[in-house]
């Protein structure tokens, strides 16, 4: 779910497109076409920074443009909306927006989805048995497949019963390593919202989180929202102001809903 709605975009505009490169790359160039169209696109910096880093020409390449390329000066023929107060400094591959948080936040749940996955398998095999010869392998396997059947008993030779060695391979704690790694994937995924302004506490309920846990919670999310609020409001107004568009920013009521929850006290329910 977007965190920040965009209203009354131009239909020139693709919604989708437009929140997605914001988000993942950190700007989004807004400009008119040679055929007279407002169009919002990905750029990349066209020319070395001004004194203060920021790109003093931007260039817009598109595989619609049939080889065509807009080298584009912001604030003349261009305007570029930045996703926090920090991308218009970010011009590198990979650098802007929430990218590098998505990559990180991906890398640690393919890792944690593979130690699951070697969890489960060793959870499968929990003991191994000893046979000396091919008939009590044979019986040995008879009688564990009659168990797995759902069958109440099984008759085996009483010389197997005596002589029978079972041997537990499943290490101690295999149980207890695969809990730990499910509350992980969690905790991974709440570490992740709560970085892009989502709270969500994992391990206890709210009652149970000290007051402090709970301001915490509640001061990262909203810090960084009215950060991206701040910055994308400001790059949609400059746009309003060149190409004459209404476009207006707003916090989704949803995750405002869950800001203003997060600061009610705990036991009290007031803030």
């Amino acid at each position: 779910r977007n965190f920040i709605l965009i209203d009354d975009m131009p239909e020139t505009y693709y919604k989708p497109f437009f929140m997605a490169t914001l988000i993942i790359t950190g700007k989004i160039c807004a400009f008119k076409r040679d055929n007279g169209d407002l169009v919002a696109l990905n750029c990349a910096q066209a020319n070395k920074p001004d004194l203060y880093y920021v790109p003093e020409n931007v260039l817009v390449v598109n595989p619609q443009f049939r080889g065509e390329s807009y080298n584009l000066t912001p604030g003349v023929d261009c305007e570029v909306v930045y996703c926090t107060s920090q991308d218009m400094y970010r011009y590198g591959v990979n650098t802007g927006g929430l990218y590098s948080l998505i990559d990180l936040t991906a890398r640690q749940l393919a890792d944690n989805y593979l130690s699951i996955n070697a969890a489960m398998k060793n959870t499968r095999l929990t003991s191994a048995f000893a046979a000396d010869d091919e008939n009590t392998k044979n019986s040995i396997e008879f009688a564990v497949r009659e168990m797995y059947n759902g069958k109440p008993f099984t008759v085996v030779q009483k010389t197997l019963v005596d002589d029978l060695a079972i041997l537990p391979l499943q290490p101690a704690g295999t149980q207890q390593t695969l809990l730990q790694l499910l509350e992980t994937h969690k905790y991974i995924l709440s570490e992740f919202y709560a970085a892009i302004g989502i709270d969500e506490p994992q391990q206890m309920k709210r009652e149970r989180l000290v007051s402090a846990e709970v301001e915490q919670g509640a001061e990262l999310p909203m810090f960084n929202i009215y950060d991206i609020l701040e910055s994308v409001s400001e790059g949609i107004e400059r746009v309003n102001k060149m190409f004459g568009t209404d476009m207006k920013v707003r916090i989704n009521p949803l995750i405002l809903k869950s800001m203003q929850e997060n600061t009610e006290d705990p036991e009290t329910g007031s803030e």
